[in-house]
């Protein structure tokens, strides 16, 4: 019997400042982050009425769990009681719990569909380098309140991409990654991921959950 999944990854939400990236470059305008606020929350709960588990894969909250609670009460309370499953990514990957579900660490599988993150085929977000990418976040939080909202992302197209090919600027680095996953793991047959913020269908047992940031409200939705 097919069952429903819903997978939402890379909301990014945080305390509603500048470095908030689930309300973007409007974060100060009130009526813009209601609307985010609301369609996010609204997509939750028909999911939820449509009878899909939904997982929330990685880079949920991006900041103090406190103050995301206080700022995004619609969409955690949406997630309290809609979400079944939520995945750790390498921006929350200390946030154990939120929104009284724990969370889970590295990947989850339903039959032959495994979800998980993808920041684990990111060499500075995973392994001995991942202090690189922590060091990166921080920096690019730090950007966005001084600077502006959007500098993390200019960090990240500029100065990523020069440090390593293969992160947000070259999604199909991450795609023979993937691959190569599926190859070496037989009780797999179809790969989700998130993190490189690039909405991706289904194609070879391998698909992309994509963001919920910079205006997008992306959703993957499929059987297992």
């Amino acid at each position: 019997m097919w069952r429903d999944i819903a997978v939402y990854s890379d909301l990014h939400l945080g305390d509603g400042g500048p470095s908030d990236d689930f309300c973007g470059p409007a974060w100060s305008d009130y009526r813009t982050v209601c609307a985010a606020e609301y369609a996010l929350a609204d997509s939750l709960w028909r999911d939820y009425r449509a009878g899909r588990i939904i997982v929330l894969n990685g880079d949920t909250v991006d900041g103090p769990i406190a103050a995301i609670e206080c700022v995004h009460p619609v969409v955690c309370t949406a997630i309290k009681h809609c979400v079944k499953r939520i995945i750790r990514g390498n921006h929350d990957r200390y946030a154990y719990k939120f929104c009284g579900h724990e969370t889970v660490g590295g990947h989850l599988d339903f039959g032959d569909l495994r979800v998980m993150h993808g920041h684990q085929f990111d060499v500075f977000n995973h392994g001995p380098l991942k202090v690189i990418g922590m060091a990166g976040a921080a920096l690019g939080t730090l950007a966005e309140v001084l600077i502006h909202p959007d500098a993390d992302e200019w960090l990240d197209d500029k100065v990523a991409k020069w440090l390593g090919k293969g992160r947000y600027g070259d999604p199909d680095a991450y795609r023979k990654a993937c691959m190569a996953y599926l190859a070496k793991h037989h009780e797999v047959q179809r790969l989700v991921i998130g993190h490189t913020h690039r909405f991706e269908p289904f194609c070879n047992g391998y698909a992309n959950s994509g963001t919920w940031t910079g205006g997008r409200r992306d959703v993957l939705r499929t059987h297992f």
